[in-house]
């Protein structure tokens, strides 16, 4: 039903997703099912695998959208597109493929850029990333065949050669997209690889520092405020109080104080699913980020530094509030 809510398509392809990735329903398992099911199944001309016939109604659902309420379907989209390119069901891996290069195209051709599921991409590659490194014997082996991971082929190749063959896409301005991923990837793969532990700390943080530069030079804010973040956590849980709070101010410095009627009111800040700050003006939130940093620089005994950010305070109070 093309007029069903957005919120009813959302909980169909996620559960549908979620169908395509469970071992239960592969060849080696059917044996598990019923007769009946087996039979539908092989009328149908599916083969054994559940799987590939839940890859048609996915497909068949997805082409009756139009691309607005594509859109709609990114934010959860995205993540689970990604994590089954490497599927070795050629179904389902040949599925995702589509739909996210559709997802791209669809944005594009309604905004002229990739803002939304770019975002999106940023936020599934590192997870992905993580994953794997977490789970390799060997964090070296994971960096020296980055080259070869079918997400990274993935941008390398297939949607490369999708653009390039695009009348749409096939632009100066799209192809930058794919070479960013690239770099992105790289880049992630320097940092998951080494552990979050006292032994690893400088290699981490040059490689956040890496990280980091590149998302500013690209003007990938929202990312870059994230990453300043989840730094600031990682150098908390080690003990290192100072490093942590300037780990903040690095989104503390993207804000700007103005007076009330100036101001700018943003949106809640969320961060791997958890809410940091409210719905909240632009001065306020770069108050709360400062005293945050005030806070972390005092448990340091930091105290020349937290004495440098009440300073500003105080002027923004002196210049801005009580004026």
């Amino acid at each position: 039903n093309t007029t069903a809510p957005p919120d009813l398509w959302d909980i169909f392809y996620d559960i549908a997703m979620n169908v395509v990735m469970m071992d239960l329903l592969s060849y080696e398992n059917e044996v598990t099912l019923n007769d009946t099911k087996l039979s539908i199944l092989k009328s149908n001309n599916y083969g054994m695998d559940l799987r590939v016939y839940v890859v048609t109604i996915i497909e068949q659902n997805w082409s009756t959208l139009n691309n607005a309420s594509k859109l709609q379907l990114a934010d959860n989209m995205t993540h689970n597109l990604l994590t089954n390119i490497g599927s070795n069901i050629p179904e389902i891996s040949t599925m995702c493929k589509d739909i996210y290069f559709d997802l791209l195209k669809c944005e594009y051709m309604e905004t002229s850029d990739f803002a939304k599921v770019r975002d999106h991409t940023i936020s599934s590659v590192h997870s992905i990333v993580t994953e794997q490194t977490t789970t390799s014997s060997s964090a070296t082996s994971v960096t020296d065949t980055s080259n070869a991971s079918p997400l990274f082929n993935f941008f390398n190749n297939d949607l490369n050669s999708k653009f390039t063959s695009d009348n749409i896409l096939n632009n100066s301005e799209c192809l930058k997209f794919l070479s960013e991923t690239k770099q992105l990837f790289h880049l992630l793969v320097a940092l998951a690889k080494y552990p979050k532990n006292h032994q690893h700390e400088h290699e981490r943080c040059f490689a956040f520092n890496q990280l980091m530069d590149y998302l500013k030079q690209m003007h990938r804010e929202e990312s870059y405020t994230r990453y300043a973040h989840r730094m600031s956590a990682e150098l908390k849980s080690l003990g290192l109080n100072i490093e942590a709070g300037k780990a903040l101010l690095l989104h503390s410095d993207l804000l700007h104080f103005a007076d009330h009627e100036m101001d700018t009111l943003l949106p809640p800040f969320i961060l791997d699913g958890v809410q940091i700050y409210g719905q909240q003006l632009q001065t306020a939130r770069k108050e709360q980020i400062i005293g945050q940093a005030i806070a972390l620089f005092d448990e340091a005994n930091y105290f020349e530094g937290s004495i440098e950010l009440c300073t500003s305070l105080a002027s923004h109070y002196a210049e801005d509030v009580y004026k």
